[in-house]
């Protein structure tokens, strides 16, 4: 994909990260979430762009030696076009820049794509938490603690 860009997620692009958001998850996050998770410096996200429209962003925050991915959204049309993959690639690069040795996430139990793009990064599941999800027709109340370790 000649045309796409990846670059720090910014105040200016939140609006329109709010937007995929509340149309590919649930609960999904407000604008304010957003802006309040940005703020803190411990957070990070990036923003993948084609056409100057985003697709897809992914936050995470690094607390010490450890980090943890707050959220990944990639449009329904740009999935398994390795737009995941890069978002990915990019946020764990910059974790060990700071200093981050392990990095955990939350999956539904049932996200059997988003369980595959972290397994490509050798995430594995240490845990699970049981009504972790508000009630939604067919999808897991469960949620899989994903951990990676960085070597």
């Amino acid at each position: 994909m000649d045309n796409l860009e990846i670059i720090p997620l910014q105040p200016a692009h939140l609006e329109e990260a709010t937007q995929i958001h509340q149309q590919y998850l649930s609960p999904s996050w407000s604008l304010a979430n957003f802006k309040e998770t940005l703020e803190c410096s411990r957070s990070c996200g990036f923003a993948a762009f084609i056409d100057k429209r985003i697709i897809g962003f992914i936050i995470g925050r690094t607390i010490d030696c450890e980090a943890e991915i707050l959220t990944l959204v990639v449009s329904l049309q740009w999935q398994k076009c390795g737009i995941g993959n890069n978002l990915v690639r990019i946020l764990l690069d910059t974790i060990r820049l700071r200093g981050g040795d392990r990095v955990f996430i939350e999956v539904n139990a049932n996200n059997q794509i988003a369980r595959k793009l972290y397994n490509k990064f050798d995430f594995r599941v240490i845990s699970e938490r049981p009504n972790y999800y508000p009630p939604i027709p067919g999808f897991s109340r469960t949620a899989l603690v994903l951990e990676k370790i960085f070597l």
